[in-house]
């Protein structure tokens, strides 16, 4: 009778013990699951912001490209056009990014037009304006500085057709706050060293 109550025990023991494993086993993979649904969320967002954000960066390229029409024959970029394209990127981005930072930064070639067997860079008409992106800093687009990317350059050509001469090469890049679901992809990004903002460059030249 005793070495039955003793089987009878340790066949208790063995059941609760494996209850245990199980649910130990089944709350790690729950919180496995909250956690990749929390990714999915925040990734789809991301993307979908993305996507808007490049839309508006193209939109202010179209503006920055066809400036020669809609500034009155205007060649040389300025400050205030670029802070003035930049309130037209918060109007278009606000409904996505409500509360967040918004900027953009508008660089400039140009080149002597002294000279037309050679693209050369005029750095005195050459000119990057950025608009405050936060307390700290400015809208930046990412690796060089459009006077240090060579290839950009070589994208001019000379124009008899009209006033330009050589060319001149824009680079437009929009900064946008990420707008995440969760705070769960702030906490991977910092892992991971995520930019907290979306970046977006389109490079383009003026009709």
């Amino acid at each position: 009778m005793r070495m039955d109550t003793d089987m009878f025990k340790k066949g208790i023991n063995t059941l609760k013990s494996d209850s245990g494993a199980v649910t130990l086993e089944a709350a790690g993979v729950f919180v496995c699951m909250i956690m990749l649904i929390f990714f999915v969320f925040d990734l789809s967002k991301l993307i979908l912001n993305k996507g808007k954000v490049e839309r508006v960066a193209h939109s202010i390229a179209s503006i920055v490209r066809e400036r020669t029409y809609l500034y009155n024959s205007q060649n040389l970029l300025t400050r205030q056009d670029v802070e003035d394209m930049a309130d037209v990127a918060k109007r278009l981005l606000g409904d996505t990014f409500p509360g967040k930072n918004v900027a953009i930064q508008i660089e400039t070639l140009y080149f002597d037009n002294a000279n037309k067997n050679s693209a050369t860079i005029d750095d005195t008409m050459s000119v990057s304006y950025s608009t405050l992106f936060s307390s700290v800093s400015s809208c930046k687009a990412a690796g060089n500085t459009l006077k240090n990317t060579p290839e950009l350059k070589n994208m001019t050509f000379w124009s008899e057709r009209s006033s330009w001469g050589w060319v001149p090469v824009y680079r437009v890049t929009v900064c946008v706050e990420r707008d995440d679901f969760s705070g769960f992809s702030r906490f991977v990004g910092q892992m991971i060293n995520m930019p907290a903002s979306i970046t977006i460059s389109n490079v383009v030249m003026p009709r």
